[in-house]
């Protein structure tokens, strides 16, 4: 394609595939490029790459403003569109992890997952629209259509079901389960267990103090019930 891959010099083992893609443009297009081993596919994908190396771009504007990131693997259009120095990132989707920039070890499927992230790490979102709001919150898991979808700095949550967890804001370190499960507000080491969002869910758990609570009746068949001595 059109100067794809103009501002390569000594990097090596490159493959670019489109009008403008690994053209080395963030300086107008300067000469100098040294990074080896990228692959860059479609309209503009890594447009600025300049001495990153092993890094993956395919989609129209993916990884566009990559420099030095290392290893990053980016499908579908704007897909890792502002990540400069990242490394070790997945983006699957269209426009997921968007506006990251430094972020590390992210894997992001579904389009716009993440999509206002930064410099987060260590995240798994999937899901169209997931952890849409997500900033800089780390180590969560996250899965299904706008799950925690007004996460923004809060890590270590395990959130799995669709729009779950949208009230979790910057709390951290819970575990929610099901369609619409959560609390009506922002909460931090608390487990939810429900179809529904609500305060008082079929299953609730507070890890902090070890208290589990069943706000439900609960059957146990008579030959089931085993008393230990």
């Amino acid at each position: 394609g059109h100067e794809a891959g103009y501002g390569i010099t000594t990097g090596n083992s490159n493959i670019s595939i489109g009008y403008g893609a690994h053209r080395n443009g963030a300086e107008g297009g300067r000469l100098g490029a040294t990074g080896e081993r990228n692959i860059a596919i479609g309209f503009a994908a890594m447009y600025a790459g300049a001495d990153g190396s092993e890094n993956v771009g395919v989609g129209s504007y993916s990884l566009n403003n990559v420099l030095n990131g290392l290893s990053n693997v980016a499908f579908g259009q704007y897909s890792g569109f502002s990540i400069t120095d990242g490394y070790y990132n997945i983006a699957i989707g269209a426009y997921s992890m968007y506006d990251a920039t430094t972020a590390l070890n992210n894997v992001i499927v579904g389009s716009f997952a993440s999509q206002n992230m930064t410099t987060a790490a260590y995240n798994v979102v999937m899901g169209h629209d997931a952890a849409l709001s997500q900033t800089t919150g780390s180590s969560n898991t996250l899965l299904g259509y706008s799950v925690a979808g007004g996460l923004t700095e809060g890590g270590s949550n395990v959130v799995v079901g669709t729009l779950a967890g949208s009230k979790i804001v910057g709390g951290s370190g819970n575990v929610i389960i099901g369609s619409s499960a959560g609390p009506s507000t922002n909460v931090s080491d608390k487990l939810y267990i429900d179809n529904q969002e609500s305060d008082s869910p079929l299953i609730y758990g507070d890890f902090a103090n070890d208290v589990l609570t069943l706000n439900g009746g609960v059957t146990i068949a008579a030959d089931k019930v085993n008393i230990a001595d």
